[in-house]
């Protein structure tokens, strides 16, 4: 019986251990400095590709940034949109103020060539 409640006893401890780690989303979000637009390379906030405050017009992303975001945070008050291609050209997305995606859907996942943060699609 000893042993039993000692696996129990184990088992509870990890899972409360496992709970005060800090999930991934909470260590990307930390990433992101207030009143920015953050897009990153993985889902759940990993991996910061940039960021940029409200109000600015279409910009093309770096070579390595191109069709990489999986993920994004907007902390502004502003809507703001990334674009499939270059530009400005192909599919708009919208990045709604104050929302995020942890997951991006598949059709819009790793596209992001050009974005602006000066309003919505």
């Amino acid at each position: 019986m000893r042993i039993k409640k000692a696996f129990i006893g184990v088992g509870a401890a990890a899972l409360l251990l496992g709970g005060l780690a800090i999930p991934s989303a909470h260590a990307g979000s930390s990433l992101c400095p207030a009143s920015r637009v953050c897009i990153y390379s993985d889902n759940n906030y990993v991996g910061l590709l940039g960021y940029r405050k409200a109000g600015l017009g279409v910009m093309n992303v770096s070579g390595g940034a191109n069709d990489r975001m999986s993920s994004y945070e907007n902390k502004t008050s502003t809507n703001a949109r990334w674009y499939h291609d270059a530009s400005a050209k192909g599919r708009c997305v919208n990045m709604l103020a104050h929302k995020q995606d942890n997951d991006i859907n598949t059709i819009d996942d790793n596209t992001l060539t050009s974005w602006a943060t000066n309003g919505s699609c």
